[in-house]
């Protein structure tokens, strides 16, 4: 027999692009505190906490926040949709909340997780839902309505998700504009502004966010255009000249903070840091360079355990550091030569405890490591 179970008082459904499960988790975690997979999706969490739009304008991970929100799932063999089931869930979700036709013109936006299943159709689930909003005197306009809902749908599970919506488009809309090949300086191995998000919203400063080996300055760009203090170094002047180029793109595409940057060795932040810099600085992103073969030499595995020992000196208690590393893509994960127990233990040695790592693909040979870790 099939079932129908749902929650009408659920506060927040946070919505994730599918790109990548464990980081979306990890860095809604960051933005809003305590999160909880919907039905064991990675891509629904739910937060018991009432969010904002603008708690989650900057993520990297994120396609929408439904609030308020609710869900039904539909159990039994074979899963078939009831529809009166989901009317009268979704009228009686209606009924707590404090949207009215008053507001103006709705639209029903469907979503699939998943993979297709007989009998299940996104776009038919909100026709159902559509007609419910119609019956109590909403305006439905699909071309440019005032008010959106969101429906999420998971054939496998059975899981049916709505409400309010609070992104008309995803928050990371406009990459494609920002990426290293549209800016002024660009090297091959420049970071990508997703993954310069990620680190900067899972370093989650309210402070200066410092990133030493700045490269072509994709953490510096990034965390400007989200209103975030920074400050970038390198040792190489070509690249800080490249960097300062990138900054000044990124002052003319909608930055809000200028970004500080200045040449300087990564391996001696206390000596070169001014020191009313030294008391803003709160939290570490940095991406060590890893072009060639350098991401399997143990001279650069070892360069970067002496910056590590050089940011642990320049930031307070309670300060978080993520780092991208390169890693061979093999059982064995192999980080510049050495296991990924020698970095964690060598990391932790220096003063910074490993929180989180995550992987992610780059091709056949290597993939990159974000590390989360917190000052021990």
């Amino acid at each position: 027999m099939n079932h129908a179970a749902g929650n009408g008082h659920m506060q927040s459904i946070l919505v994730g692009s599918g790109w990548h499960g464990q980081l979306f988790a990890a860095e809604m975690s960051a933005l809003v505190g305590k999160v909880n997979p919907l039905f064991g999706s990675q891509r629904l969490l739910f937060s018991a906490t009432a969010l904002t739009a603008s708690d989650l304008s900057f993520s990297a991970t994120l396609d929408d926040l439904l609030q308020p929100a609710a869900h039904i799932v539909i159990s039994g063999e074979p899963k078939e949709v009831k529809e009166d089931d989901l009317k009268d869930a979704f009228a009686e979700w209606l009924t707590t909340t404090s949207l009215t036709p008053e507001m103006g013109t709705v639209a029903v936006r469907p979503t699939r997780h998943g993979e297709r299943a007989s009998g299940w159709s996104a776009s038919a689930l909100a026709g159902h839902l559509g007609a419910v909003l119609s019956a109590v005197g909403w305006s439905i306009d699909l071309e440019d309505p005032q008010v959106e809902i969101g429906l999420v749908v998971n054939c496998q599970s059975g899981l049916i998700v709505w409400g309010l919506s609070h992104f008309s488009a995803p928050p990371r809309a406009g990459w494609k504009q920002r990426s290293p090949t549209q800016r002024p300086f660009f090297k091959p191995v420049s970071l990508d502004p997703r993954h310069a998000r990620l680190m900067l919203n899972l370093v989650r400063s309210q402070g200066v966010i410092l990133d030493p080996m700045c490269g072509t300055g994709g953490i510096g760009v990034e965390a400007s255009l989200m209103g975030i203090s920074s400050l970038s170094l390198d040792l190489d002047k070509e690249m800080v000249a490249g960097a300062k180029e990138n900054f000044s793109w990124a002052s003319d595409n909608g930055a809000t903070v200028e970004a500080g940057l200045q040449v300087g060795d990564a391996t001696e932040l206390p000596n070169i840091l001014d020191a009313t810099i030294l008391e803003e600085i709160n939290g570490v992103c940095v991406d060590p360079p890893y072009g060639r073969n350098a991401w399997r030499s143990e001279e650069a595995g070892n360069l970067f355990i002496r910056v590590c020992a050089s940011t642990r000196k320049v930031v307070g208690e309670g300060s978080y550091l993520v780092c991208m590393l390169p890693c061979e893509a093999s059982g064995d994960e192999k980080i510049y030569g050495q296991s990924w127990s020698e970095i964690c233990a060598a990391m932790e040695e220096v003063g910074w405890k490993v929180n989180g790592k995550w992987l992610i693909p780059v091709h056949a040979s290597m993939v990159r490591v974000m590390v989360l870790a917190r000052t021990a």
